[in-house]
């Protein structure tokens, strides 16, 4: 009887130890899962700031990138500077776009036609653009100058030639 009461005592702490070692296991698992829980969730609330911070900053976001010329479509660069001499009372063409292959940089000639005060007015605007620009050469005349030009209208025209290169260029 002691011998059979002593067997059932090891195999009952055997089993006891068994069992622990199982549940101990078990433990681990679940905290892991639980650890791999609270990362997904962190994860995701991090995402959703993101996503919020973004909305929130997407007025500046179009401002910022509206000071760049993008190399596939500079046609709203171009628009804005014809834009730009419409508002002060000049006639702007465009005359030269050149992107030479390997510059960071757009080379633009353009030639406009107004009064003083509107071609001065142009070149202020053009110098406070939000594009960054670098003038090659500005040259200003008058038209007319030394002809026998009786049409005031005509005498008070001048011509701009311009070149400059846009910084701001992204290819």
């Amino acid at each position: 009887m002691f011998l059979f009461s002593t067997l059932i005592l090891v195999l009952s702490v055997f089993a006891f130890l068994a069992l622990y070692m199982k549940i101990a296991e078990n433990n681990q698992v679940a905290e892991q899962a639980i650890l791999d829980w609270e990362t997904e969730l962190d994860r995701r609330e991090d995402i959703k700031s993101l996503e919020r911070t973004l909305k929130s900053i997407e007025k500046e976001k179009f401002s910022f990138e509206s000071h760049f010329a993008d190399g596939s479509d500079i046609v709203p660069f171009l628009n804005t500077i014809e834009k730009s001499a419409g508002a002060v009372g000049a006639d702007l063409e465009i005359t030269s776009v050149d992107a030479p292959g390997d510059a960071e940089a757009l080379f633009l000639e353009a030639k406009a036609k107004g009064s003083f005060e509107s071609l001065y007015k142009l070149l202020s605007l053009l110098e406070n653009s939000p594009y960054e620009l670098e003038l090659h050469y500005a040259y200003l005349n008058r038209p007319g100058t030394g002809s026998s030009s009786s049409d005031p209208l005509k005498a008070s025209q001048w011509e701009l030639m311009l070149k400059f290169k846009l910084l701001s260029f992204v290819k």
